[in-house]
């Protein structure tokens, strides 16, 4: 299993140096050769020597730098006012609904045979999805009583005899644990994408987009272009006259409806007898 996820890891990655060398060269080759062409000896050394001085100090940032904060693992992952216990009886619903339990707990193994897993592996994965701890810090916070009462419920349900012990040639699925899939692309691959970026930018522009952005986290800013659109405040603005308009037909549906009728009655023309 371990050699099939390193041969597709392989695959992936052989077919993303392959996209950027295709990109850089469709791109950046003629460029080069033009400047390759005209420009003295030693000037094409030091280009040459500046590209790849560059790229290899890039190289160095992404894997000692950028890779080992993507897999940084923190102290706590449980969000916070987390409360197991409820957890755990709403795990326990849902299993109860489960008709395949053994194809359930394989698909979390890898799909692994469920004749391979024994139980210590089933406890290591329920620790991790319901408790955010392992083994070890569920024994040392006297946890393991409530694990193994879940364990016994689980195959009470089900009717379920997974054998003791610990297979530990197994993987389940930890994604806060595992670290972050990732292809490396060198530095020409993103100076590219920032120019095409940049000129996408200058088009917008031109044509009368504004640029916006919105900040969802601490890493996270989702850019966007509208065109048309009045300033911030004029918005805000008009969406709080919206959201009034709304609250006075939630609130006065009855007065409006009265003030309808009046005025239909007023329509109505009198006959004089």
């Amino acid at each position: 299993m371990d050699r099939l996820c390193g041969r597709q890891v392989a695959i992936s990655f052989a077919k993303g140096v392959a996209l950027v060398v295709a990109v850089c060269a469709a791109l950046l080759v003629p460029c080069i050769a033009i400047l390759w062409t005209f420009w003295s000896r030693t000037f094409q050394i030091v280009l040459l020597s500046t590209i790849l001085s560059c790229e290899a100090c890039f190289a160095i940032y992404y894997f000692y730098v950028i890779v080992r904060e993507f897999n940084k693992v923190p102290e706590q992952h449980a969000p916070a006012g987390y409360k197991p216990d409820e957890v755990v009886e709403q795990f326990l619903a849902h299993v109860s609904r489960v008709q395949d339990i053994q194809h359930f707990i394989s698909a979390w193994f890898l799909d692994a045979p469920f004749d391979s897993i024994r139980i210590d592996n089933l406890k290591e994965l329920c620790a991790y999805a319901l408790w955010y701890k392992t083994t070890d810090e569920m024994q040392l916070e006297g946890l393991m009583p409530q694990l193994d009462d879940l364990m016994a419920k689980m195959q009470q349900m089900h009717n379920l005899d997974i054998p003791p012990g610990y297979n530990p040639d197994l993987r389940f699925m930890s994604h806060l644990w595992d670290e972050v899939p990732h292809i490396y692309r060198p530095l020409v691959f993103y100076l590219v994408m920032e120019l095409l970026e940049l000129i996408c930018w200058a088009m917008l522009a031109a044509n009368g987009f504004k640029q916006r952005s919105i900040r969802l986290n601490q890493s996270c800013t989702v850019v966007y272009y509208t065109r048309g659109l009045s300033d911030k405040r004029q918005q805000q603005q008009r969406w709080w006259r919206r959201q009034q308009q709304q609250q006075q037909d939630l609130i006065f549906p009855q007065q409006q409806q009265q003030q309808q009728q009046q005025d239909d009655l007023s329509r109505i023309p009198l006959v004089v007898l």
